[in-house]
């Protein structure tokens, strides 16, 4: 929001973030988020939870040096952890109170939207420094275990994504390092599609907030072209693209009680899975073996699921020439 002056009138200039408004009604209906603030930073009247432990955590970060070209430095000294407190503004923060389980859930989401691909001057630093500082604002004042810190962005190019998914890697060792229980994400290209929007698309039709802008220019969208054969928000449209469905119908019939052992072993064996889907990866992998492949490429989405007790992730390796193979598969599953 912008204040000008004109002709001794103030006129208030309203700047509209659509994707961080998108996000913001990913939070609440994906991650069934009941609050979700946009802009959130702290207040410095509020009671700090657990400080001097966090401190060292800073600190730690400080003079790691596996993590030296993402320290906080300003004119070449490096920023106190008060004033690195001051400085962070986070761009959306939703928490879920899960009932079932009985604990929270918090997201803390950094949207970069930028038309010609993620554009910062050294993204890495600036990614980085985004997540790390989102979990300091988070522990200190949700002193909880389920923290998720999220960077999303539509577009960045291959070779930068490689480079931000390393960095990513560092700054999950140095917080399993420090014990801390702290999941993160970088979200971006076929990914953001998949595992974003589509969903949210989803349930277009269900969400009836005027003030969800991203929700309404969709809607506006779909009326304008309800005389199109296909209608990309329908979910067992075979129309759709291969990641929504994954991320819709699979992952529906993964988490629910209809999966055997039997099910679960045929899509961890890499010959079922070629035979079956024509897939180079098992659709299912233990999260003790990693995302990454024998060559470093991510091939596995980051977000876990549990079956029987057991965390695996799901791959990403999808292609539409797999789609029939997953549509028979799951038609027979009566998904």
């Amino acid at each position: 929001m912008k204040l000008l002056s004109q002709n001794k009138k103030v006129v208030v200039v309203m700047k509209i973030e659509i994707a961080e408004n998108m996000l913001y009604s990913w939070l609440r209906h994906c991650k069934e988020c009941q609050i979700v603030q946009a802009n959130y930073k702290a207040s410095k009247i509020w009671q700090k939870k657990d400080e001097s432990s966090l401190k060292k955590i800073f600190d730690a970060f400080q003079v790691d040096s596996s993590l030296k070209n993402f320290h906080f430095k300003s004119k070449n000294n490096k920023e106190k952890f008060e004033t690195v407190l001051q400085q962070t503004e986070c761009d959306l923060l939703g928490i879920n109170y899960d009932e079932k389980e009985n604990m929270q859930k918090i997201y803390a989401v950094e949207s970069a939207f930028h038309e010609r691909g993620l554009g910062y001057k050294n993204s890495e630093r600036k990614v980085l420094q985004k997540i790390f500082r989102d979990f300091l604002i988070i522990r200190l004042y949700f002193p909880i275990d389920s923290v998720n810190v999220i960077f999303a962005t539509p577009a960045v190019s291959k070779e930068k994504k490689v480079l931000i998914d390393d960095c990513i890697k560092l700054l999950e060792s140095f917080f399993s390092k420090q014990n801390c229980k702290v999941s993160l994400k970088f979200i971006a290209n076929e990914e953001y599609v998949s595992e974003i929007v589509d969903p949210l698309c989803e349930y277009i039709d269900e969400i009836a907030d005027g003030n969800e802008l991203f929700v309404r220019a969709i809607k506006l969208n779909n009326l304008a072209s309800k005389y199109k054969k296909q209608n990309n928000v329908t979910a067992r449209n075979s129309g759709s693209k291969i990641g929504f469905i994954v991320n819709t119908r699979l992952r529906k019939l993964l988490l629910s009680e209809e999966m055997r052992e039997n099910d679960v072993a045929n899509l961890k064996s890499n010959e079922y899975c070629k035979s079956q889907f024509g897939l180079n990866f098992p659709v299912l992998r233990l999260c003790t073996r990693g995302r990454n492949d024998s060559a470093g490429y991510l091939r596995y989405y980051a977000e876990p699921i549990k079956i029987n007790g057991k965390k695996y992730y799901v791959t990403n390796d999808w292609y539409e020439r797999n789609k029939k193979g997953l549509l028979g598969y799951l038609e027979d599953k009566g998904f």
